[in-house]
């Protein structure tokens, strides 16, 4: 692919890494099915957006 788009190597394996994170960075539509169904995670995760807006708790490393 690299040589097809006259670009070096270095290019091709950065750009591929980039797109191979960008792909595991977001759920897939059968898990994100699974997480809106859960009425009680989704009131956490909202409960935890808020707080977190309003800067509530405290970081935990």
């Amino acid at each position: 692919a690299a040589k097809i788009e006259h670009r070096p190597i270095s290019n091709f394996i950065t750009a591929r890494v980039i797109k191979d994170i960008e792909e595991s960075y977001y759920v897939d539509p059968i898990e994100m099915a699974q997480i809106k169904s859960d009425k009680s995670l989704m009131e956490k995760l909202k409960i935890g957006h808020r707080d977190a807006k309003e800067m509530k708790g405290k970081f935990v490393e």
